[in-house]
């Protein structure tokens, strides 16, 4: 219910119990010859592999996601990518080059409370493609500490952009694994992602506006007490 404007667990409880149904997108994603849906999160290089370490590490509770995050940076990991982007009318767009991390999303959040795609909707037909390029680590550290509250969307960081897609093809050149939904799965070097529209009915808002950084903020730690 972040995305529909709380976080508090009783007023989400309550705003199903409405029974209201809003029907959102979903992604497709095909890789060689099987599919499968995506309600959350397609992610390669260190988003992705933040799932994977963050697991053997559950003894740290929350943080563990900050330190494997934190740790990725630090390092430098990356994955050399080329990106097939298909928008709304028809044309495309390409980018290539050496990436700290490419997801594709719906919806605003991922992980604990980070909201590294503010202007997504769950119900417009279109995916979130976000592009994390190389950068000094100072800057990328920078936007990492900014994603709970989206402030990254407000600055001028030439390394983070957000594509609004209605799909995208990732090209990695090499077979390796990628997070979809939490779920680790092999991937033989390229990912296509196509949003299919309004496919799943949802007790949500049938309407609803996205807030701003300060007003989802404010919502944000009025709810997350006791939420982890």
């Amino acid at each position: 219910m972040a995305d529909f404007g709380t976080w508090n667990v009783k007023e989400a409880a309550e705003r199903i119990l409405e029974g209201e149904i809003n029907y959102v997108d979903a992604n497709k994603v095909t890789i060689q010859d099987k599919s499968m849906l995506s309600v959350n999160l397609i992610a390669i290089g260190v988003v992705g592999d933040v799932g994977i370490v963050a697991e053997d590490l559950r003894f740290l509770g929350v943080a563990r996601y900050d330190v494997c995050a934190v740790f990725g940076v630090a390092k430098k990991t990356s994955v050399d990518m080329k990106v097939k982007m298909t928008f709304k009318d028809g044309s495309t767009n390409y980018e290539s080059g050496k990436f700290l991390t490419g997801f594709v999303m719906n919806n605003q959040h991922f992980g604990k409370g980070l909201r590294p795609t503010p202007d997504a909707r769950m119900d417009d037909g279109l995916l979130d493609l976000a592009l994390v390029r190389l950068a000094e680590r100072g800057d990328l550290l920078a936007t990492f500490q900014q994603l709970p509250t989206a402030a990254h969307s407000k600055g001028n960081w030439k390394h983070f952009s957000v594509n609004k897609c209605v799909s995208c093809i990732l090209d990695m050149g090499d077979k390796g694994v990628c997070n979809i939904d939490g779920e680790i799965v092999k991937h033989f070097g390229t990912i296509e992602v196509e949003c299919l529209p309004k496919l799943i009915p949802l007790f949500a808002p049938s309407t609803y506006e996205a807030k701003t950084v300060a007003q989802m903020e404010k919502e944000r730690f009025k709810g997350m007490d006791g939420m982890y």
